[in-house]
């Protein structure tokens, strides 16, 4: 009997698991490794072509053809995965599988999802080639929640009013507000939708987790080592965070804030305060499992939160700073400088963007009276529109890791308004949703309470009291910086699940801009 090592038993007794096949699958890999009792082992495959599908940035499908000792040919279709990283791996991908004869490959670095769908469609054509039934991904009827599908194009014929602009936008929380600000300042004819009207328009969110900011130094707040905050952000989610983009954030977050409060009044500002600073006998800055919290968060509030246990309304900033105060001075601040290449529309909602080809050149908005207008945009479309925490077909769909660890009596419940549209926009047209999506505070709050694991705990306002936030992937996105960035025409780049972050076209400078989201116990 051939001896096997134990580096080679290892390899072939995880392909056993990755296919659930057990004692036979051992000596079937075994045998197709090239070694010489492969060429005389009994026939292990019936001959034939077999086919399998997964889900990797894309739908990923595999055709394999078996001889009753090897696999003989592999053809993929990969067209759907990133041109640069997915597509551009699929000869590599085929010379390992050939190579290996089984699914027990490196893949291909920097393609990571591409490589572990393409792995499970080897493990499905192995699994039928030896009288087995495929576990790939089940029919598209079965996996495509409703959102996803475009509705039919608005036509020309229903346009009443057309605008033509550099940049569009689509949203005016922060970080369209921010990125209006922006590009008002830059001179770039720059338009905004917002679906709130004006009278009633605010930003949800009362504080600004960051580091370093002048703000905080001139109020003592001490000056945090970027690595080392990197480094604990990379701990706190367990490695999954984009640490490129967490390091992004520790240089820039302090400057980004710095230029959000230099419009702000004055009075408004000496209104504001640092959360937890200065420090006194409660504060914590560091855990016994080594995690350690800074001080840094802007805060402020409204006039008054209204506690639903006691019915009382609490007053929680001398003076009464309300929160959307911070905005408008914003806002003001663009109106009043900027007339003449800045034009918010509120209470005006965009409904699909405009396509030309694979190119996105606008967007088509609905206003309070149900007529359509279409903005064509030269330099593309920025999406800004929130999350989806008021969308429970988007939550029962997108959050699938968190779904599971319901009981059969428990399940999502959505009372925000954050419908995921410009997320469903993006989807419809090419964009790409990230693999493992975050989550923010307020879609924790559409969860049940009590959820198990490793848990960062957080001030739920709604209910007075605290409860576990599930510690899922963690982004500067997502939690305390969004990138307001613009997507070129000619780019369809992945989403993200608050506002589109993606590429910008040259020229237009685009700050990180998403301003709110730390809350107790996170920085």
């Amino acid at each position: 009997m051939k001896k096997i090592s134990r580096k080679s038993f290892l390899k072939l007794a995880s392909a056993a698991a990755m296919s659930g096949i057990t004692a036979s699958a051992l000596a079937a890999c075994n045998a197709a490794s090239g070694s010489t009792a492969a060429s005389s082992a009994a026939a292990k495959y019936t001959p034939g072509t077999y086919t399998a599908t997964a889900k990797g940035m894309s739908d990923i499908t595999m055709t394999a053809t078996f001889s009753e000792t090897a696999i003989t040919d592999i053809q993929l279709d990969l067209s759907g995965e990133t041109d640069s990283i997915g597509q551009a791996a699929k000869d590599d991908l085929i010379k390992q599988l050939l190579e290996a004869q089984n699914s027990t490959i490196d893949g291909v670095s920097g393609a990571t999802i591409t490589s572990d769908a393409v792995k499970q469609c080897m493990n499905d054509c192995i699994t039928q080639a030896m009288g087995g039934t495929a576990v790939s991904a089940p029919e598209a009827s079965e996996q495509a929640a409703s959102w996803r599908t475009a509705p039919e194009a608005i036509p020309d014929s229903e346009i009443t009013k057309t605008y033509d602009v550099d940049v569009a936008i689509i949203g005016m929380g922060y970080a369209g507000l921010s990125c209006y600000r922006e590009l008002a300042e830059e001179g770039k004819n720059v338009l905004v939708l917002e679906a709130m009207p004006r009278e009633s328009w605010w930003t949800v969110g009362h504080d600004i987790g960051h580091i370093n900011s002048d703000y905080l130094l001139s109020h003592g707040v001490p000056k945090v080592d970027e690595v080392e905050f990197v480094n604990n952000w990379m701990m706190q989610t367990h490695g999954k965070a984009n640490t490129a983009l967490v390091m992004k954030f520790a240089k820039n977050s302090g400057s980004t804030v710095d230029w959000w409060l230099d419009k702000i009044n004055p009075d408004t500002l000496a209104k504001t305060r640092i959360q937890f600073w200065p420090d006194n006998e409660y504060t914590v800055h560091q855990l016994n499992n080594g995690m350690h919290y800074y001080t840094g968060p802007l805060e402020w509030w409204e006039n008054y939160w209204e506690n639903p246990a006691s019915g009382e309304k609490n007053n929680n900033t001398a003076g009464q700073l309300e929160l959307k105060d911070l905005s408008w001075d914003n806002y003001n601040y663009v109106e009043e400088n900027f007339s003449d290449n800045a034009t918010a529309l509120f209470g005006t909602k965009g409904v699909q963007l405009v396509m030309d080809g694979a190119k996105v050149t606008g967007v088509i908005a609905q206003d309070g009276d149900g007529n359509y207008l279409k903005i064509n945009a030269k330099n593309g479309v920025v999406l800004a529109g929130g999350g989806f925490g008021g969308n429970k077909e988007m939550m029962d769909d997108l959050l699938p890791d968190i779904k599971r660890l319901f009981t059969k009596d428990e399940d999502f419940f959505a009372p925000f308004g954050r419908d995921g549209s410009t997320i469903q926009m993006g989807v419809w047209a090419g964009g790409r949703l990230e693999g493992d999506i975050s989550t923010m505070n307020f879609d924790s709050m559409a969860v049940p309470d009590y959820l198990p694991g490793p848990c960062g705990w957080t001030r739920m306002a709604s209910a007075s009291r605290t409860k576990p936030l599930p510690a899922r992937r963690s982004t500067a996105s997502s939690w305390h910086v969004q990138s307001a960035a613009i997507s070129p025409p000619s780019t369809t780049a992945p989403m993200r699940p608050r506002s589109c972050a993606v590429s910008r076209p040259s020229g237009i400078r685009v700050r990180h801009a998403r301003c709110g989201g730390s809350h107790e116990g996170q920085l």
